[in-house]
């Protein structure tokens, strides 16, 4: 859903606002999001994916760690998608200015 863009959204204000403040919102948006997975699931998940290997899991009998490697995994999936997705912002905003023009 997020990689898609289908997250849900309150437009109310976005409709006010002009195109550029739009895309300024959405790019900021998205970065501070970047921010956000890089220290959080990156950092954190990796920290707390390293302690746990030597935990065994009782019902797999493999270690914990490997279990949650998902954390940074997710995390550097919402990083690519972030940059992905301003990319897409910027690349909307250009083309309905040639648009409309």
């Amino acid at each position: 859903m997020f990689g898609a863009r289908e997250h849900i959204s309150i437009t109310l204000l976005k409709d006010k606002y002009s195109p550029f403040v739009n895309m300024l919102v959405e790019v900021s948006t998205y970065v501070t999001l970047f921010a956000f997975a890089l220290y959080v699931p990156i950092r954190g998940g990796l920290r707390f994916t390293t302690t746990q290997f030597g935990t065994i899991d009782a019902a797999l009998q493999i270690p914990m760690g490997f279990i949650n490697m998902v954390i940074p995994i997710c995390g550097a999936l919402l990083m690519f998608y972030s940059v992905y997705n301003t990319c897409l912002a910027v690349q909307e905003y250009k083309a309905s200015k040639l648009t409309s023009a």
